[in-house]
This record gives C-alpha cells, sequence and structure tokens, in this order.
C-alpha cells in the first residue's frame, strides 16, 4: 500500500516538475491589463456647452485609466494575437461654475467611460527561452458614454432659462486604435508579466443623446428638450467633440496554459 501511494504521487509530481517554461512551447493564455495614460479630454466635455461666460473651478479629465481581460493566440514564431474587452474610465471631473460677478451657478460632476473591445497583433523581434521584446499594432471598435450631471443653484437656473437640475446623457461608437513596445518575462511558474509603453487613438467627432434631455444649450438654441437621438452640440451649433488619445503605460499579467 505505502509503495502505491508514492507511486501515485510520482504520477502527479513528476510532470509538473517536468514542465519547463520556453515560449517556443507555450501558445495559449489568458491574461489581465491595467493602464495609466494622460487624457485630452481637459474640459472639452462641458466648457463650450455650459454658458458662453461662465467661469470654472476645479480639476479638468487629468488622466485615463483602464483594465482589459482577454486571451492571446500564438499564430506563428514571432507574431501573437490577442482578444480582448477593455473598459476605459477617464478621472472624474467635479467642477464648480461661476458667473463673471463670481456667483455660484452649478456643480457638474463630468463622466466619460468606455467599452472597447479589440484585437492586437504582437510581434517579437527578439525572444529568447523566458523573455521577448514585442512590438504591437491594433484596432478595436468602442461604445463611449459621456454623463455630465449639473445641479443648479436659483441663480443658475434663473441665468440659464431652466426649471431644474439635469443629468445630460450621451454616446459615441467609434474606432480606436493602438500601438507600442512591451517587454515580456517569467515570473513564476506559467505566469509572466509584461511592461509596456503605447499611444492610444480615440477620438470622437459626434455624440448622441440617450434620451429627451432639456440642457443649457438646447433651451438656448431650441427652447426646450433635446430629443433623444439628436446631436449634442456646443453654444456656436458646432458637433460636440473630444479626444481621449494620448500616451500609456502598462502593466500585464499573462497566465499560459497547456490542455494536452
Amino acid at each position: 500500500m505505502k509503495s502505491l501511494l508514492v507511486f501515485i504521487l510520482l504520477s502527479w509530481v513528476v510532470p509538473a516538475q517536468a514542465r519547463v517554461f520556453n515560449f517556443k512551447s507555450e501558445h495559449f493564455a489568458s491574461y489581465f491589463r491595467g493602464s495609466l495614460g494622460l487624457s485630452r479630454l481637459e474640459r472639452t466635455t462641458y466648457k463650450p456647452a455650459s454658458g458662453l461666460n461662465t467661469s470654472y473651478v476645479g480639476d479638468e479629465h487629468q488622466y485615463n485609466f483602464s483594465g482589459e481581460l482577454g486571451f492571446l493566440f500564438n499564430i506563428s514564431e514571432p507574431l501573437t494575437l490577442r482578444v480582448g474587452a477593455e473598459v476605459l474610465q477617464s478621472k472624474v471631473s467635479e467642477i464648480v461654475g461661476n458667473n463673471s460677478s463670481g456667483t455660484k451657478l452649478f456643480d457638474l460632476s463630468s463622466d466619460v467611460f468606455v467599452f472597447n473591445p479589440m484585437a492586437t497583433v504582437e510581434w517579437h523581434f527578439i525572444a529568447k527561452d523566458t523573455m521577448r521584446l514585442s512590438g504591437f499594432i491594433g484596432a478595436g471598435m468602442a461604445s463611449l458614454s459621456m454623463d455630465n450631471a449639473y445641479t443648479f443653484t436659483s441663480a443658475g437656473l434663473s441665468a440659464f432659462s431652466l426649471s431644474q437640475s439635469y443629468v445630460e446623457k450621451s454616446e459615441a461608437f467609434v474606432v480606436s486604435a493602438h500601438y507600442g513596445g512591451q517587454f515580456e518575462f517569467l515570473l513564476a511558474d506559467t505566469v509572466t508579466m509584461v511592461t509596456e509603453a503605447g499611444f492610444r487613438y480615440m477620438t470622437v467627432g459626434e455624440l448622441k443623446y440617450k434620451h429627451d434631455t432639456t440642457t443649457i444649450v438646447s433651451q438656448e438654441l431650441l427652447g426646450g428638450a433635446a430629443p433623444k437621438g439628436s446631436v449634442v452640440k456646443y453654444h456656436d451649433v458646432s458637433n460636440r467633440t473630444f479626444d481621449m488619445s494620448g500616451y500609456y503605460l502598462v502593466l500585464s499579467f499573462r497566465l499560459y496554459l497547456r490542455f494536452l
């Protein structure tokens, strides 16, 4: 009986010890990525649409951060295909709007959220057994949501001819792109860590309202509510636009799996 137990234990332990990690023999992995980058949004989500003479106190959109889950497949010796879903969030901007004499008109919370399924091709131009240096390029189809929540003072309601506070909810669908370089190395067993630097391209040329909303701009231009599905405007009747492009840094972990 003792010999049988030893044999069973060895049948599990020995294969586990026999596996030596080598990128050339690893073909499939799951991964998690987290990124942080500077934001180009600044005050573009609300400034040209919150009163022509309004001044702002508070932080603008200063940076973006994201998380991504997905899988990767080695499609040839120097190439890997990465497929994942990214959630991108701009830092919420908390703002106070004042008129030219310094009287408070409103409090504003501005939030931009992105869901971005995407695919990336990695090219490993330096590859060793347990480390590799790569370049990558990819694209995605991003769904963006912008929420601007206004809480008006009595002076603000009067100045903009509004009857109540509101939340301006709008959305857009755009193609995104990204490229950069990365360094991947074995961390432990079949887990690797990746450090990455890249550039994300994501510009929005048009947003549409998710529901009927009476806003500062719609009251000025239409004398009432902007209908659901209509294009979000600035005071000068141009489309509301913004840019979430920018450089970013990433820390990622990959778990390589074998099924046979």
